[in-house]
């Protein structure tokens, strides 16, 4: 799967596109492993930091193969969903990395937004279609400023993104943003470029009525439906940021939630609001009227272009949102499954660069997950990869396994125990490196028959 999300990177140079194809081909076969490792010996560790900190070397003309698969299969897809959101790159340690950012507490990293392509049937991961990098000075900006110009500010990455993601994907595509995209000027945007889109409102606003977000959705008790969803887990984090204590820790659980929905028009230009003009949407309230003991209610306040005509329609937004857990789950892909915030790199051309080689490699272990737990009745390996993992697995694998069978057959080559639950990220990633390491090794096998 690797190979054709990097085939085609152009580099201006036939010795630099070598030497990617080589670096690629070593950490495909240890995606978690360190650059050291994966390269084998000092010559080659050598060549691979070379490469990384070349000038002509640069993160948006190695990821450029991998977009354009991803946009090939979106156009494929019947509907098209493209989600965005926002991690934080961490890296540890006193040693001073060049150009890298600050984030909590002194801490050294960058910020990373993604625009991650979905399937709408069955949530299927697509692949990337968008990323802007964020650094922040090393030293705090006062709170109070004059006011800026918004393409000077950090939000405005969520319109370069989707501006960048709108030209991948069909134009019917559904855009999903969390908390953080609520802001007038970016609902705006997109309703003026006639983007379908679900957005959770963050903030309070004054609408057409007089009244605000809150008194409006308080008077939302009328339900549509009723419905239980999965609530994942969420952790402490690295740092209590101001996002953090908004959203505490819990622990996951299934809960009951009311739906209701009605049309909003935000009010017009007033300091408060922050609104340019009235901007019309659907506004719909999904509410947990009795939380178990000691958990904060769910409450989610979505903005929408979705039709809320019926109460399927309306369920079927509350679905749509619910696939923005799915870009979560890329992150700890790129972070636990291919280890990149543990690459020992210092330069931030040469992180940025590192960054690209895990896209699409954090894409195909997420790939391999997603359609496991979807139960598809095929595969997502290849007819190779699925006959060499049959040779070598301890257990009987059929000639056509389920996508489920062929997870577990992957983990269990990790060190995956059964009775562990399901395979976590780090038992995956070895699992992979193992079966693309054996696959070389057939290929070399056959090749000198």
């Amino acid at each position: 799967m690797v190979a054709k999300e990097t085939a085609g990177v152009s580099l201006g140079d036939s010795r630099l596109e070598r030497r990617f194809a080589r670096i690629v081909g070593d950490l495909v076969k240890r995606p978690e492993s360190s650059f050291p490792l994966a390269a084998g010996d000092h010559a080659a560790l050598e060549a691979t930091y070379r490469f990384l900190n070349n000038a002509a070397v640069t993160l948006e003309g190695l990821i450029k193969p991998h977009v354009a698969q991803t946009a090939l299969r979106a156009r494929t897809c019947a509907l098209t969903y493209v989600v965005h959101d926002t991690t934080e790159f961490v890296f540890t340690g006193d040693k001073i990395r060049a150009g890298l950012g600050r984030l909590q507490a002194g801490v050294q990293g960058f910020r990373g937004h993604f625009a991650l392509a979905v399937d709408a049937a069955g949530n299927r991961p697509l692949g990337v279609v968008g990323l802007e990098t964020i650094f922040r000075p090393k030293r705090k900006v006062a709170k109070k400023q004059p006011s800026r110009p918004l393409q000077s500010k950090e939000s405005f990455r969520w319109h370069q993104l989707v501006d960048a993601s709108a030209k991948q994907v069909p134009k019917s595509a559904i855009h999903i943003m969390d908390a953080e995209a609520d802001s007038a000027p970016l609902l705006g945007k997109l309703i003026e470029g006639n983007h379908r889109f679900v957005v959770r409102a963050g903030y309070e606003r004054l609408m057409d009525t007089g009244e605000t977000l809150s008194q409006i959705a308080r008077r939302m008790v009328t339900k549509i439906a009723i419905r239980d969803v999965s609530i994942g887990p969420r952790g402490k984090g690295r740092a209590q940021s101001h996002r953090r204590r908004k959203l505490p820790p819990r622990a996951a659980r299934t809960a009951t939630v009311h739906v209701a929905a009605r049309p909003v028009v935000f009010a017009g230009p007033t300091k408060k609001a922050k609104v340019t003009a009235p901007l019309a949407v659907n506004l719909v309230h999904v509410f947990e009227p009795r939380p178990p003991k000691g958990e904060k209610s769910i409450s989610w306040r979505l903005y929408t272009t979705e039709p809320i005509d019926s109460e399927d329609a309306v369920l079927r937004i509350v679905d749509i949102y619910r696939a923005r857990w799915i870009i979560e789950e890329y992150f700890k892909s790129l972070k636990t499954g291919c280890a990149f915030e543990k690459r020992q790199l210092e330069t931030r051309q040469a992180i940025l660069n590192s960054l690209a080689l895990m896209i699409p490699i954090a894409w195909s272990l997420l790939l391999l997950r997603s359609d496991a737990r979807s139960e598809r009745p095929s595969s997502p390996l290849t007819t190779r990869q699925i006959r060499v993992l049959r040779a070598i697995s301890r257990k009987p694998l059929g000639r056509r396994p389920s996508a489920s069978k062929t997870l577990l057959a992957v983990a269990r080559l990790g060190g995956h125990i059964p009775n562990n639950g399901d395979p976590g990220w780090i038992v995956l990633g070895r699992g992979y490196q193992k079966l693309l390491a054996a696959e070389l090794g057939w290929v070399a096998a056959l090749q000198n028959l």
